[in-house]
């Protein structure tokens, strides 16, 4: 009998397998507008085979003092499979029309807005909203989305987060610098102030979390408004109606839903479109008033405006810097694009909503017509 980890490393070889052939039946079955991610994932699988391959021969698998050495190679095989079952697996293996559809639509909006890698493929499976597994170049949305476009500025958001994470030194690196010079300042001025150690602590683990998830959750905010203006600042507004159960409350994972909306409006001041910013922010105190809800008294020392005034300083330089273009970019230049669509389905829809759906519609068939998509 072999021992645990020769034994489980063909579970991988087989599973592994499993996926290569099931992605070469696909080869023929998928259109050419992902016949090239299928490429890639393949190559992945077959580096992936040739490893696992590789360990099951090396005599020093078997040797009890390097056995751990192996485990953790084999934990990196496996971890690559799971999150390719979950991902790529899943987004090639149903691929359909609809699916289809947001992926041009993706591919689009990445040439229009200069980003800097290849485009991903887009499925529409999520069970959880919009997401996104930049290391697996693939965007989940919600099976509907294909049919609507109010949420489609939520694909700027992911698309963001493809920047922050395959440039970290330019994005994340520099930001959290901001993050430990301003909390650093504050909590040296509150330990002067003799501040109860509870109160320090909670300084300390706002810094923590601004560090560990808010930042990238509010930069992606910021890059996607900057790419496609107020249509995302209205999506963010109709996203935190729709599913919000705290305005100021702020999770592990994300920021308040104030603060987002505050580094929205920034960027949107930024890019000269106050008119704009002053509409969203209008329908945000509605919303405020609807939920009958109220700043907590340390709100600004968890979410400080100071620090969102930093990180947009930061945003707005370093999509410069990458050449990323600006939803203002397009203004006067006459060419049509997906974020001038999205503009213009929230312009209507805020004006007329009870004849927003006809427009949708109507534009809709047109970019199917546009991307040859006729059987949906």
């Amino acid at each position: 009998m072999g021992s645990l980890l020769h034994t489980v490393l063909f579970d991988l070889k087989q599973r592994s397998s499993y996926f290569a052939e099931e992605l070469e039946r696909l080869r023929i079955a998928l259109p050419p507008a992902v016949s090239q991610y299928r490429e890639d994932m393949a190559k992945r699988l077959a580096t992936v085979r040739r490893t696992i391959d590789r360990l099951l021969i090396d005599p020093g698998l078997k040797h009890p003092r390097l056995a751990q050495n192996y485990f953790y190679d084999y934990k990196r095989l496996s971890e690559f499979l799971y999150v390719f079952e979950q991902t790529a697996f899943v987004a090639l293996g149903r691929f359909s029309t609809n699916d289809h559809l947001m992926s041009l639509i993706v591919k689009k909006v990445c040439e229009e807005i200069g980003f800097p890698y290849k485009s991903p493929i887009c499925s529409a499976t999520s069970t959880d909203y919009y997401f996104t597994y930049p290391s697996m170049d693939v965007i989940f949305v919600p099976g509907s989305e294909p049919f609507h476009l109010l949420a489609t500025p939520d694909l700027y958001h992911e698309l963001a987060h493809f920047v922050l994470q395959r440039d970290r030194p330019l994005w994340a690196d520099s930001a959290q610098i901001s993050i430990d010079e301003h909390y650093g300042r504050i909590i040296r001025e509150k330990e002067q102030q003799n501040w109860p150690t509870a109160a320090i602590d909670d300084l300390f683990q706002h810094q923590s979390n601004w560090k560990t998830s808010w930042c990238s959750e509010i930069m992606s905010d910021l890059i996607a408004t900057y790419w496609v203006g107020p249509a995302f600042g209205w999506e963010n507004l109709r996203l935190c109606t729709n599913q919000s159960s705290d305005i100021f409350d702020g999770g592990l994972n994300h920021p308040a839903d104030q603060a987002r909306h505050d580094a929205i409006q920034l960027i949107l001041l930024r890019m000269g479109l106050k008119d704009r910013a002053v509409e969203i922010d209008k329908k945000w105190h509605e919303l405020l008033s609807l939920t009958g809800q109220q700043k907590p008294p340390n709100y600004d020392l968890t979410f400080p405006s100071q620090l969102l005034e930093s990180l947009t300083d930061l945003v707005e330089s370093n999509c410069r810097t990458q050449h990323l273009v600006a939803m203002t970019d397009f203004q006067g230049s006459g060419e049509s694009n997906i974020g001038q669509l999205l503009n213009k389905a929230w312009e209507k829809f805020v004006s007329e909503p009870d004849k927003y759906a006809d427009f949708e519609a109507e534009e809709l068939r047109s970019l199917r017509s546009e991307f040859g998509i006729h059987s949906l």
